[in-house]
């Protein structure tokens, strides 16, 4: 395959559809004219590409560039001059189709809201990383608001997959071109990673400044930036220092196809082509009728409306149903002394279900307060001995002496404290259900939902101290005593919990946040990850305040162990 002459002195050989490369400029510098350039090569040289275009006016590759006949035969997916609609859950199914197909297209997000438009970005470019096997080249317009220097909320969920493809797509078939006036605005750590750096004019000193970042960080002369000020639209500076191997200056054509991102020259607005790319339609849209039905039937509004149509047709129903008269039931003659006696024999079933009922609680309740009891006394510690309400002794007591002595110790413990509140018992469980093992306060509060250094925490802690049910060591580490085992008793023995179930208890605890890294470490126990690659994989960045203060978390709970700049799964998950 010949290589690629996209302007005088500039050849890219075939294999471009696969590298890495930012086109940067201020507006009406030519950094769209550029992309669209090497796009129309692209098509020419047979090599598949995807445009996502989230301002839409990437239309223009339908159409020559005075508009008066056809330009490439590609299909467009949503926006206002779509062939095809888009549904905002349908991301996944885009990109099978572009990866299984080999299908060059203009993706058009510009309809979409900014919070739909990420959801969207976010699926599709995942699938995409996974699912693409092919060489494929993609074109990230606004490439800023895909890999954002200070992603928002879904926005560092949406910096993590489109990093991943700039740093990892190669090995993957995907290449990039990433086009920004933004420079300043896009990720640095995109940013570096590009191969080929296309420079149009910029004139602003913080855009300047994310340039010769770059620069810098491939060792060329930071002296040639002063030169993008005065660079003339279309003209641009060219650097590849590993691929190419090239430092020039160069002038881009215009553009084959229609310009539908012009500025407008006078009053009456943009020109619109007059014609398209003679295109088989019919043969996108059945191509993407299953893709369609699927997204709607995992669209929220969608499923609303089907909805709210089933709740009209059953109201509907109801009432036809009411306005039919049923036909009246027959009498049914019962003798007197009949009835009367089926009556008797229901109540006194009755009152002895009542009876039975009662009984087996009483039962279930003695029983379950008997194991406790039990369990302590067979694993007696010098701790529980020593504590306040240590559990009675039961060694050659019958079952009806050890349920009493269990019950008057219980009374007995009661009679200094009051009953438990809600918030008392689940810090109490929280140990109960640890024992054998021993808690911080952190760790009791975080599994129970209060904050430690909180005044409720402290009340609720003051009070399971005095009633006896727990005791705090030296080094501050806590463990239920044998009363507080007695007082949790009528739920059941405790055993100590696996580590699965010790996993399952303080994920239910965490943000979701703190949960993904958790996750994270547990599945590279017993080895360690770099904060850089737990923030990778959980989509947060590792210098950012919310890693760190979910990392916090995590440490001061003991479920991680931070060693400079390692970060493994803690002694607290118990993992083997």
């Amino acid at each position: 395959m010949r290589a690629l002459h996209i302007a005088p002195g500039l050849s890219l050989p075939p294999s471009v559809v696969t590298q890495t490369i930012g086109v940067l400029g201020i507006r009406g510098s030519g950094k769209s004219n550029a992309a669209a350039v090497l796009i129309e090569h692209l098509f020419a040289a047979g090599l598949p590409f995807c445009v996502v275009d989230p301002t839409g006016t990437w239309f223009g590759l339908r159409s020559s560039r005075d508009g008066r006949s056809a330009g490439l035969p590609v299909p467009i997916f949503g926006g206002r001059h779509g062939d095809v609609p888009l549904e905002r859950a349908g991301g996944q199914m885009v990109a099978d189709l572009v990866a299984e197909e080999r299908l060059s297209c203009v993706v058009d997000v510009s309809e979409f809201s900014e919070g739909d438009k990420t959801r969207f970005l976010i699926d599709f470019g995942d699938r995409l990383y996974r699912k693409n096997q092919d060489p494929l080249h993609l074109v990230m317009e606004e490439a800023d608001e895909l890999a954002p220097q200070r992603p928002m909320r879904e926005q560092a969920r949406l910096l993590h997959v489109w990093q991943q493809i700039v740093r990892r797509g190669r090995a993957r078939g995907l290449g990039i071109t990433m086009v920004t006036q933004r420079s300043a605005a896009i990720s640095k750590d995109v940013l570096t990673q590009i191969g080929t750096l296309i420079v149009l004019r910029t004139t602003s000193p913080q855009d300047r400044r994310a340039i010769e970042a770059w620069v810098e960080y491939h060792g060329q002369e930071r002296k040639l930036v002063a030169s993008l000020p005065g660079l003339e639209d279309g003209e641009a500076w060219v650097w590849s220092p590993q691929w190419l191997k090239v430092l020039k200056r160069v002038k881009f054509p215009m553009r084959r196809t229609f310009d539908s991102a012009a500025t407008p020259s006078d009053a009456k607005g943009r020109r619109r082509p007059a014609t398209l790319a003679d295109i088989d339609l019919g043969d996108v849209r059945k191509r993407m009728a299953d893709t369609i039905e699927r997204a709607k039937a995992t669209d929220p509004r969608e499923l609303q409306r089907r909805v709210a149509g089933l709740e009209r047709e059953l109201i509907t129903a109801r009432a036809e149903a009411g306005r039919k008269v049923a036909a009246p039931l027959k009498e049914m003659k019962i003798p007197k002394g009949d009835l009367r006696r089926v009556e008797a024999a229901s109540e006194r079933l009755t009152k002895l279900c009542d009876r039975l009922g009662r009984a087996a609680n009483g039962l279930q309740g003695d029983a379950a307060r008997l194991a406790a009891a039990l369990l302590s006394a067979a694993r007696p510690t010098p701790d529980y001995r020593a504590a306040r309400g240590a559990a009675p002794s039961l060694t050659g007591l019958s079952p009806e002496a050890a349920i009493a002595r269990v019950r008057g110790r219980r009374a007995e413990g009661n009679a200094d404290g009051p009953g438990l509140r809600a918030g008392e018992r689940r810090m109490l469980e929280v140990l109960g259900r640890s024992h054998p093992a021993r808690r911080s306060r952190a760790q009791i509060g975080t599994l129970s939902g209060f904050t430690p250094s909180g005044g409720t925490f402290s009340a609720y802690w003051s009070t399971l101290r005095r009633c006896g049910y727990v005791q705090e060591g030296a080094d501050g580490l806590a463990l239920i005593t044998g009363a507080g085992l007695a007082c949790l008793g009528a739920r059941g023995p405790l055993q100590p919990l696996t580590t699965e179930e010790t996993l399952a208890m303080w994920r239910a605890a965490l943000r979701a946040g703190e949960r993904a890294m958790l996750d994270e470490l547990v599945r590279a126990h017993p080895k360690a990850l770099t904060r850089e690659d737990l923030g990778e994989r959980t989509g947060f960045t590792a210098s950012g305040g919310t890693f760190s203060a979910y990392l916090s978390t995590l440490r001061r709970n003991g479920l991680a162990d931070v060693d400079g700049d390692e970060v493994r799964a803690g002694s607290a998950l118990l993992v083997g």
